[in-house]
């Protein structure tokens, strides 16, 4: 079974709280929320530190993993 990608989730769908794998360290986030060049994210859940996740275009998004 190949993995879910952002792109797979409905359009419908909120992205907070969406699990995903962030490929260029290939650890596990929780999304905040996004900007024009990245997703701010969590390590866990209720953490309260938010990290800035960068990608060059903001279409990379859509090819990241969704973790269960």
């Amino acid at each position: 079974m190949k993995p879910m990608k952002i792109r797979d989730l409905k359009p419908s769908q909120p992205l907070s709280g969406i699990k995903f794998k962030f490929p260029a360290d290939g650890q596990i986030y929780h999304w905040v929320s996004q900007w024009s060049h990245g997703v701010w994210a969590r390590k866990k859940e209720h953490d309260k530190e938010i990290y800035p996740l960068q990608c060059m275009d903001f279409q990379q998004v859509l090819d990241w993993e969704v973790v269960p």
